[in-house]
This record gives structure tokens, sequence and C-alpha cells, in this order.
């Protein structure tokens, strides 16, 4: 048998997977290629929140700059607190790696 902590932590944790499971059933994703002349970049579109995510990659293709180019302009943004970097740099990490 385990101990009372121990069962209490387990259920707890069932019950975090199982409302991450439904948050996700509600996000509704798309994923849509922008064609540029020779050029094919895809995003995934956020349809519930209308948000476009794109990887520093994708940002440098859109605009035909290098990465390191994206990577400045969006340190400064975060630096300038033109965004509250609590807010966006949590869900956006992966995609910036500053």
């Amino acid at each position: 048998m385990r101990p009372p902590k121990i069962t209490k932590l387990v259920a707890e944790t069932k019950e975090i997977v199982r409302l991450t499971n439904v948050a996700a059933r509600e996000v509704e994703m798309k994923s849509v290629h922008y064609k540029t002349g020779d050029r094919d970049i895809p995003f995934n579109i956020d349809l519930t929140a209308a948000t476009v995510w794109a990887t520093q990659n994708q940002i440098a293709d859109l605009y035909g700059r290098d990465k390191s180019v994206i990577a400045k302009h969006i340190k400064n943004v975060l630096d300038d607190k033109e965004w509250e970097e609590k807010s966006v740099v949590a869900k956006l990490e992966p995609a910036l790696e500053i």
C-alpha cells in the first residue's frame, strides 16, 4: 500500500494530465504554407487564439534575412519590454533560441 502523500500526489498528477488533455483538445491548429517565388514556408496557426507560431528560421525565410538578425530584433523587443516577458517567453522559448 502506498503512503497517503504518494497516493494524493498520484491523484493530483492524473488530474493535471486530464485537464491538460482537455485544454489541448480545445485548441484548433491549422498548418498553412506561405508561397513566394520558389519558397514555401510552413506556419502553424492557432485558430482558437488567432495566433501564428513561427520559428526564427521561418521568420528569417519570410523576410529574407539571416536568423541572427531575427534573434537580435526579438531580443530588442524583449529588452524594451514591448512584450511582457513572463507571458510570452515561456511559450516562445523553444522557438526563440536566444
